[in-house]
């Protein structure tokens, strides 16, 4: 009983009881920074919250291993519409491809995250180089030397003398990689998150251990670290600076 699968919204305590999450988020129309969410429990439960560095990591894994199964569905839902008959609309295809790479290649940017780590393995290494590079592409730079245009003056090669009769600009814009790389991107997710789900596996124990050898009395007293989970979301980016606010007439 007590090993049968949790949901993502479920979570077993020591006692062997599971407790169902619930996150309600309640819009600001005037302020995204002002919206305003809580947590709702299937059963009370007291809340101290945890900033040492096995937490840290803990919880940086568990956003991004969100990203690494939101490209994976991406690449599914490609893969998917590769052997079906009702092919997706070239502009949704692009769309899903690049987010598969940039919500990779976002793992593994530097942040305010840690990064997940990537399997030893040689193959695996060369394709996530890879991938890092072609999603570095998509973003701010020349994907090959296709998509850099260039300009051409046109003669016609029965004139003597020569003259320009025209112009043309030729180049590529690549919105979707070839089947081969949309199943190595596949496989490529499906390793580094099986590797990352089985760090948060030996994680969440490391921080539980870590709680419970704390006084937890004093842990759930501490004012500093005792509050309503989530009680605010949202607000300014800080790469971007501060967002302009309009003001309620």
């Amino acid at each position: 009983m007590g090993d049968e699968p949790l949901e993502p919204d479920q979570v077993r305590l020591t006692t062997g009881e599971i407790v169902r999450f619930r996150l309600l988020v309640k819009p600001s129309a005037w302020n995204p920074g002002e919206a305003q969410a809580n947590i709702q429990s299937s059963r009370p439960l007291l809340w101290a919250r945890l900033e040492g560095p096995v937490a840290t990591r803990l919880t940086n894994l568990e956003s991004i291993l969100l990203d690494l199964q939101y490209a994976r569905r991406c690449c599914h839902l490609l893969v998917a519409a590769a052997g079906s008959a009702i092919r997706l609309d070239p502009i949704i295809e692009g769309a899903l491809w690049r987010a598969a790479l940039i919500s990779y290649r976002r793992c593994f940017s530097a942040g305010t995250r840690s990064r997940p780590t990537l399997p030893a393995a040689e193959e695996t290494r060369t394709r996530h180089d890879a991938f890092i590079a072609l999603a570095n592409g998509h973003i701010a730079h020349s994907i090959d030397h296709f998509e850099e245009f260039q300009a051409f003056a046109l003669g016609r090669p029965e004139d003597e003398p020569p003259e320009v009769v025209g112009i043309h600009v030729m180049g590529l814009s690549h919105q979707l990689g070839t089947p081969t790389e949309l199943v190595q991107l596949h496989e490529l997710l499906q390793v580094v998150e099986k590797a990352t789900a089985q760090e948060l596996a030996a994680l969440r124990a490391n921080v539980l251990d870590e709680a419970r050898a704390e006084d937890a009395v004093a842990l759930f007293s501490d004012t500093d670290r005792r509050a309503e989970p989530m009680a605010r979301i949202g607000g300014p980016s800080k790469t971007l600076g501060r967002r302009r606010v309009r003001k309620r007439p």
